[in-house]
């Protein structure tokens, strides 16, 4: 699902180091102390947020760690507990810093593939139909689990975004079907539902039928109908709220925006763009409308230098720049 910059401002580079640093530190075996500060980091200010979705973005463009960093050390660094090894994990943040955090995070990334049963590469999308029938489209570069058997049907969702379709339960007695994250859980009545991964956190949008979301913020499960939305994580579970219009027009293979700061559309659309997209400063406050093809940058590039006063440049191999025209 779509999210609006509520600000209209495009993150600093400070911001963007922040942002890298923290998910550095959550690629590894973070402390509840950690992830209580970065949920406070990340809901401080609105650049926090898409600073975020930024470099969740442009880690995963990247395979392996840069030339010259020490890869054990990066790895240790990074995956072990801070208390313990606190100095070296700075010390390779540091580092990562400098030549470009991205390859660590994407490593940390890569190594988590291995548990997925489906998953989609960056700039891909795909639909599949489980053995029940039940229909799931998966956007760009989203892994995920299965876990179909006597008792259950499930799904867990390891990162990206998902939109699922549920059909009836031929099964006597009938399974229930769940989607489980990190957050929570999400229970389905025979519903259309999308689920979005940043980081802990989950932004759930349902469309059709009913869904109960299980949360350990919440003692009761919450009950959220078709139009609604929603984000969660351990710590907090937000009130539903009415969802946008083509909310779901990702599985159609289009981004759909209504006024949105061009910053904004950049960070949505660097999930699709393999390599570094970026806006600078001077075009970050643009409005945009309209609806672009995510299967298709170029021509997006193109109708942006036709309804924007922008320019499409690109500085190095990999890196897509929008700047004021």
């Amino acid at each position: 699902m779509a999210e609006r910059d509520p600000a209209g401002a495009a993150p600093s580079e400070q911001i963007l180091r922040q942002a890298a640093e923290w998910f550095a530190i959550l690629g590894g075996a973070p402390s509840e102390q950690e992830r209580d500060d970065w949920r406070r980091w990340l809901h401080a200010d609105p650049r926090h947020a898409l600073a975020w979705q930024r470099v969740e973005a442009m880690s995963r463009h990247f395979e392996g760690l840069p030339a010259g960093v020490d890869r054990h050390a990066a790895v240790q660094a990074l995956t072990q507990n801070r208390r313990t090894h606190a100095n070296g994990r700075r010390r390779v943040l540091r580092t990562l810093a400098g030549v470009g955090v991205v390859g660590a995070t994407g490593w940390l990334v890569a190594q988590r593939d291995w548990q997925a049963d489906a998953r989609t590469a960056v700039g891909e999308l795909k639909e599949m139909q489980l053995s029940d029938g039940t229909r799931l489209w998966l956007n760009t570069d989203t892994a995920l689990q299965i876990r179909y058997g006597d008792n259950e049907r499930a799904v867990r969702l390891l990162r990206g975004e998902l939109m699922v379709a549920t059909a009836a339960d031929t099964a006597v007695p009938a399974r229930p079907w769940r989607l489980d994250l990190a957050a929570g859980s999400v229970r389905a009545f025979g519903t259309r539902f999308s689920a979005r991964l940043a980081g802990d956190e989950c932004r759930l949008c349902v469309f059709d039928g009913a869904v109960d979301v299980n949360s350990a913020a919440r003692a009761e499960p919450l009950r959220v109908n078709a139009g609604r939305r929603l984000r969660f994580d351990r710590a907090s579970l937000d009130e539903p709220q009415s969802a946008p219009p083509d909310a779901d027009a990702w599985t159609r293979g289009m981004l759909v925006v209504d006024g949105w700061p061009l910053a904004a559309f950049c960070a949505e659309l660097a999930r699709y763009q393999r390599g570094w997209l970026s806006c600078a400063d001077d075009a970050a406050a643009l409005r945009l409308v309209g609806a672009f093809p995510v299967n298709d940058l170029e021509q997006v590039y193109r109708l942006l230098e036709r309804t924007l006063p922008v320019r499409v440049e690109r500085p190095l191999p990999g890196w897509v720049r929008v700047v004021a025209a």
